[in-house]
């Protein structure tokens, strides 16, 4: 039976490629449900070990789309919708000015 990711979760696994020391030490992947579209995001995750100065050891991380990373599902949507059409050029004798408003 095949693993299925579950939303809002994610698995991290030692990176046996790490080559640099700016090279996550944990890499994995995610799936994050957002409540308000109902969309599931893939995400890559990374890991790198830090210390404190006091010695203790955390895990900083990176969350970063599968997807288009600077593209949003709405935004996405809104760029597929066709353009509004042109506005026709404004009439000048239709034209008002704040000082022509009695208020």
């Amino acid at each position: 039976m095949a693993y299925e990711q579950k939303p809002n979760s994610g698995t991290l696994w030692v990176n046996d490629r790490k080559e640099k020391e700016t090279h996550p030490d944990r890499k994995g992947d995610g799936l994050i449900h957002c409540p308000h579209c109902s969309h599931n995001f893939e995400v890559w995750l990374s890991g790198w070990i830090k210390t404190k100065k006091d010695g203790e050891k955390f895990l900083s991380m990176s969350i970063k789309s599968k997807e288009d990373p600077g593209a949003a599902p709405a935004q996405k949507e809104a760029a597929r919708k066709p353009a509004a059409p042109p506005r026709p050029p404004a009439d000048p004798d239709l034209d008002v000015s704040d000082s022509d408003i009695p208020f």
